[in-house]
């Protein structure tokens, strides 16, 4: 049997140079060369000993934590790995995340060389006050350097996170970040975030402790309409809930995700998708350092046909094209109207959801409420039943 089976690459690389004030990632500021190396040969066993039958890669994607605070060399010897255990499609979209207080030209070119042609940018903020606020180890101005270097190395698919919802952020101050970013010529992809306060990280506790104000939910859906309506003039297409492209460059890796492809996750923490079940590797640094020659699977899914078919609504109404009739029975050989019929006539009644072309999806209304349209789809007795 050729290897046909399209799957996604995810590498967890859970080191950083400093913790952000809202993360609450699995990831470390604190750490040593020799545990790096330690986690990048545990990491290289496990590569090594997944299943790499009737599969190609089309997607790859190295991700944190911070990927470039790490030696170069580190990433190498993973990328070589999987090389070496994996058939990857000529035209893979191999992307690496990248932290601007960590962006240096040798480490840039060697990137190039490994055969990245995407790298996404942690900004944030175009505002200095912010990126303090927001506990980020850069500077606008560090940012611009990094798009230097980074074209004059060649990428041209380059995409940038943005958060708006921030405490003190005025929406002149997200009109000027916007600006910022989309005059730069080859950031052909934001990903545009509100701010979420996790539990136990400096901002939750300054907030607890009215040291800052969040906005209201009313201003944080202004700065939402403004931030669409400013990419969209500038000829970027919201194409998912948080994310905006220009035609054709849109995120391979994380559509993967959203349409329910099968993907590996390696790595502390990290999930993956394969044949219809869901795992998880082991969260613990410690236990997931002295394993045996695979790492176990902490957690382990094996999903019912309806759990897939709310999965698949779930991800597949994020993104603006929706879900498919047609797509939807060829993939379970039962209709939606079959399987949540009442939930969306009565979804499609208040304005939450949209049916055209033989396509359902979230109206602008329904994108505002994404939580409620999940919750009544989910339950077993929906609201609109």
């Amino acid at each position: 049997m050729s290897k046909t089976k399209k799957f996604g690459f995810y590498v967890h690389l859970p080191f950083c140079i400093k913790k952000c004030h809202y993360c609450d990632f699995l990831s470390f500021s604190q750490w040593e060369e020799n545990l790096v190396n330690l986690y990048v040969g545990r990491l290289v066993t496990e590569i090594l000993n997944l299943n790499n039958s009737h599969m190609v890669l089309d997607t790859i994607y190295f991700g944190g934590g911070t990927p470039s605070s790490i030696p170069p060399y580190f990433i190498k010897k993973i990328v070589e790995s999987i090389e070496k255990h994996f058939d990857i499609a000529k035209d893979a979209e191999r992307t690496i995340e990248l932290n601007p207080a960590t962006g240096l030209q040798s480490s840039i070119a060697q990137y190039k060389e490994m055969g990245f042609n995407r790298v996404s940018v942690g900004l944030q903020s175009a505002e200095n006050h912010l990126l303090t606020l927001l506990g980020r180890a850069h500077l606008y101005e560090d940012f611009l350097r990094t798009y230097e270097m980074l074209s004059e190395e060649g990428f041209q698919n380059l995409s940038v996170d943005v958060m708006y919802g921030l405490p003190e952020q005025s929406l002149s101050d997200l009109v000027r970040t916007i600006k910022a970013v989309t005059d730069l010529e080859n950031i052909k992809h934001i990903s545009a975030y509100s701010l979420i306060l996790e539990n136990n990280t400096v901002l939750a506790q300054r907030v607890e402790k009215g040291q800052l104000v969040l906005p209201t939910e009313e201003d944080e859906r202004k700065a939402h309409y403004l931030l669409r309506e400013e990419l969209m003039n500038k000829g970027f297409a919201q194409y998912e809930i948080s994310n905006y492209a220009q035609p054709g460059y849109e995120s391979r890796h994380n559509s993967g995700y959203w349409r329910l492809k099968p993907y590996y996750g390696v790595g502390l923490g990290a999930a993956s998708f394969v044949d219809d079940v869901r795992y998880q590797t082991e969260t613990s640094m410690h236990a997931y350092l002295n394993e045996g020659v695979t790492p176990i699977r902490k957690a382990e899914r094996h999903p019912s046909t309806q759990e897939l078919m709310e999965d698949y609504m779930m991800l597949g109404l994020r993104m603006t094209e929706g879900i498919h009739i047609e797509k939807f029975r060829e993939k379970f050989l039962i209709g939606l109207d079959e399987v949540f019929g009442k939930k969306i006539n009565g979804l499609i009644e208040k304005g939450f959801l949209q049916l055209k072309d033989k396509r359902l999806f979230l109206t602008e209304k329904g994108q505002d409420f994404e939580n409620y349209v999940n919750l009544t789809l989910m339950s077993s007795k929906g609201e609109t039943e």
